[in-house]
């Protein structure tokens, strides 16, 4: 559907793997088996013409899903359930297509595999076309469909609750931002990635500026200033003048992992977008 000739390339510098983790440059040189090589031999991050033809059919696969997702509204329409129905289309993750010299996902804290769509969609109720540029968590679906439904947290202890403690759920509802009722400055959100089968458990921090990643008991990290670098190819970690501020968002994101964590902890993934509605 569309010709590779005509897309962007990817957003990556010839320098940047000497400032990332050591481990990108053992993806990107075949030696981290588990991801390189796994679908493409040999590896495409230098073939320039395989990148572009990636990026191609993705747009295509996105082309479908769009077309598909229609055929669902209009089916909704038909029957008399468009304005009794809220829909949110979301993903679980990006791909990296060649940006910081990756191809698919893993281990990575970009924003080509973080930043997915999330839009929510309920006429008559939420502005049709509005953008919030915000952070935002998977983990903030459930508590925002309870509380469009008007349901109470199915693992709630106490109704109503007349403790300080954490909240039975993970996430907070979105609603208030659904319905411009919130201002959506100032908001953060923490990623959580365990790689079992990798030995990487990378957890980062992302604010409206900034995002700061860590990797237990490794001394290397990342650091990005999202407004001044938003392609994220200058790595902060190691820079002097950071110094502070790699220390002021390392004790928020421990901060967060103890607060977010909730009554009913579990494992998970999670992933961050622009909501849009």
């Amino acid at each position: 559907m569309y010709n590779p000739e005509e897309v962007s390339l990817p957003s990556r510098s010839e320098t940047e793997l000497d400032d990332l983790p050591d481990f990108y440059r053992d993806v990107y040189e075949g030696d981290f088996f588990q991801l390189q090589g796994l679908y493409t031999d040999p590896g495409p991050e230098i073939q320039e013409e395989a990148i572009k033809e990636i990026i191609a059919v993705t747009y295509g696969m996105v082309s479908y899903l769009d077309h598909e997702v229609g055929r669902v509204v209009d089916a909704l329409g038909n029957n008399g359930l468009r304005e009794d129905t809220v829909v949110i289309f979301l993903s679980d993750h990006g791909e990296m297509m060649g940006d910081h010299w990756m191809i698919r996902k893993g281990p990575f804290q970009f924003e080509g595999l973080l930043r997915v769509p999330m839009i929510w969609n309920w006429p008559g109720t939420f502005r049709e076309g509005k953008r919030v540029e915000t952070v935002t968590s998977h983990e903030d679906l459930m508590p925002t469909i309870l509380d469009l439904c008007d349901v109470t947290s199915p693992h709630a202890v106490y109704e109503p609750s007349y403790r300080d403690g954490p909240d039975t759920w993970p996430g907070e509802s979105l609603l208030p931002l659904l319905t411009n009722e919130a201002d959506p400055r100032d908001r953060l959100t923490v990623v959580e990635t365990d790689e079992d089968y990798l030995g990487i458990s990378p957890r980062t921090l992302i604010n409206d500026k900034y995002k700061l990643t860590l990797y237990p008991e490794q001394e290397y990290g990342e650091l990005f200033d999202l407004h001044e670098d938003p392609e994220e190819l200058n790595n902060l970690w190691d820079d002097k003048a950071s110094k502070a501020l790699k220390s002021r968002l390392y004790r928020k994101l421990l901060d967060q992992l103890v607060l977010q964590e909730g009554a009913v902890p579990s494992r998970r993934n999670v992933a961050w977008c622009p909501t849009q509605i």
